[in-house]
């Protein structure tokens, strides 16, 4: 593996769920060793405000708009 390096991720889907983090070793393609993974699943109330921020983002034009709950 060309020039290894520890890299996290963090990602959170559509479903609205949680995050999932890992870390690893990786060279940008291959992955050599998961050193850690867990699901940190959100709160009812972290649900709700992105469930609120989604759809206040419906419908806006200008990228850098933070209406409502988008400025949080």
């Amino acid at each position: 593996m060309a020039n290894p390096v520890n890299a996290t991720g963090l990602m959170s889907g559509t479903s609205m769920d949680g995050i999932d983090v890992a870390w690893m070793v990786t060279d940008g393609e291959k992955v050599a060793e998961v050193h850690a993974f867990e699901s940190v699943p959100y709160s009812p109330a972290q649900r709700e405000m992105l469930a609120e921020a989604m759809r206040l983002a419906t419908g806006l034009t200008d990228r850098t708009a933070r209406p409502g709950k988008l400025a949080d």
